[in-house]
């Protein structure tokens, strides 16, 4: 799994951009949600790029449901900003949109 950080000098410091690549099931969410963890404690706003995970499944939603609770409490933003045809399936099986998740003003 690879979860990679941008925060360059057009994006403002309390901002960043995740990329997450290959997989969110239920083998690598533990390690995944370990990673965020930091993250989520430094910005207020985060941008989520899923478009290249390649296999999805119902722990990925709990993981995103997790992560829009969290946000939402410690009164964040989050904002999908790519889904992947795997992620955009499952999710719209369990009657959610991408837009579903976002969170706060246009980031």
């Amino acid at each position: 799994m690879t979860l990679t950080v941008e925060n360059d000098n057009n994006t403002p410091k309390d901002r960043c951009h995740v990329e997450i690549d290959e997989e969110m099931t239920i083998y690598t969410i533990g390690n995944l949600k370990d990673e965020l963890t930091p993250i989520l404690e430094e910005f207020k706003q985060v941008e989520l790029n899923l478009g290249n995970i390649e296999d999805f499944d119902s722990a990925g939603v709990q993981l995103l449901l997790s992560l829009k609770a969290e946000l939402f409490r410690q009164n964040k933003q989050l904002k999908l900003t790519a889904v992947s045809n795997s992620v955009a399936t499952l999710l719209k099986l369990y009657g959610f949109t991408t837009t579903s998740f976002n969170l706060g003003g246009d980031l």
